[in-house]
């Protein structure tokens, strides 16, 4: 075993003044060094920032072979080398027309829903991921394609009345003012929907859009929980790690500016923008300025909401309203003017159960694809050290 003699480090790199190349093959010595990578890093010190100094690298063991099978290794290694780069540029292709066709399998199956079409989902030509799967269902669900419409279904448009009342008497209880819905240009809409189905701004389906409380919060050790994002974004409420604030900073909080059990929270600031989580709580707490509170009317169904707002629709919507680059941003003006469709209210509870039923086939097959991902990585782990064993 041999030593790296003669070796500096200047400027962060390597570097040998006096390589002995009648002794060693500097293409082969750069191989060695790829191998060498875990040592290395298990005899860095730092702890910001990890380096290594010249005394440590001058002790790293290597062997040696004659300077001619140095020569024939390099060679082979250059051949193994050129056959993996081809291999991977045959995944990539392969990958990349995979990806394409799922694609179009998915919206095929968006447009027409037919058993035909669900059958092409799950073909043994390329993979569909359970998210994929999840938007997909989310879509037909919007679309008035995942269930049958029924006739005699009371309209969406006397629906969109009750809820206007609602929300107008919300407003006057509380004591602010109801915030007027956009037109609607039913010839920009982005596809038609389902007779007995209609546009609406969001806003139009809650008694409030608002947010939390804009100045920062007095900080205490202990009296209501203060959510931020971090607290919502897996889709549920965390109450694990939250700070608080006193009773008398929660109390001062507007009543319609707190949410409470039914409401839905959304994250309108930074990279995870766009979350629905549901208030399912009757703990009181508040939340930043970062998360919106929508307040649902009585007369909707608060599970269809939060399918909407989890939709590839609304999300796409989100994305585009968002201003700044560093921290995204979701106005609240904007929010509040999103398109949504509304079905009717006996149709979003069907939706609702075949959309509950759907997603649980979907969370069982991911766990099966973990756990068949869980044993190829054993089995390979395995093949990889029974190769080299020596």
């Amino acid at each position: 075993m041999l030593g790296i003699e003669g070796c500096c480090i200047h400027d962060g790199y390597l570097a040998f003044p006096n390589f002995p190349e009648a002794l060693l093959s500097q293409r082969f010595f750069v191989y060695l060094l790829h191998t060498l990578k875990d040592h290395a890093e298990a005899s860095a010190r730092g702890l910001a920032q990890l380096n290594l100094n010249t005394d440590l690298v001058r002790s790293f063991p290597f062997g040696l072979p004659p300077l001619a099978e140095q020569q024939r290794i390099v060679a082979k290694v250059d051949e193994l080398m050129a056959l993996c780069d081809r291999l991977e540029a045959q995944l990539q292709e392969r990958d990349t027309r995979q990806a394409a066709l799922a694609r179009a399998v998915l919206a095929r199956f968006a447009d027409a829903p037919t058993p035909a079409n669900l059958e092409l989902l799950f073909h043994d030509s390329f993979t569909i991921t359970p998210a994929d799967l999840r938007k997909t269902i989310l879509t037909l669900a919007v679309q008035g394609h995942l269930v049958p419409q029924d006739p005699t279904d009371e309209p969406s448009d006397i629906l969109l009345k009750r809820l206007d009342q609602q929300r107008h008497r919300f407003a006057e209880a509380y004591k602010f003012r109801a915030t007027a819905p956009a037109p609607i240009d039913e010839e920009a809409t982005p596809f038609q929907l389902p007779q007995n189905w209609k546009w609406a701004r969001l806003t139009s389906l809650f008694n409030v859009v608002t947010d939390g409380d804009h100045l920062p919060p007095p900080k205490s050790d202990d009296g209501i929980a203060f959510l931020t994002i971090g607290n919502i974004t897996t889709g549920k409420l965390d109450f694990s790690e939250t700070r608080f604030v006193s009773e008398e900073y929660f109390q001062d909080i507007a009543a319609f500016r707190r949410p409470c059990s039914g409401d839905i929270l959304y994250t309108v600031v930074g990279a995870t923008y766009g979350r629905p989580a549901l208030v399912d709580s009757d703990r009181p707490f508040c939340v930043q300025r970062h998360i919106a509170i929508l307040k649902p009317a009585t007369s909707i169904d608060v599970s269809f909401l939060v399918a909407v707002l989890k939709s590839p629709l609304v999300y796409d919507q989100a994305t585009a309203s968002t201003t700044g680059t560093a921290q995204p941003t979701i106005p609240l003006g904007a929010l509040r003017n999103f398109l949504v469709p509304v079905p009717p209210l006996a149709e979003q509870r069907r939706i609702v159960a075949k959309v509950d039923q759907l997603m649980v086939l979907v969370d069982q097959w991911e766990a099966q694809l973990a756990a068949t991902r869980t044993t190829a990585d054993h089995l390979l782990s395995a093949l990889v050290a029974e190769l080299t064993t020596t």
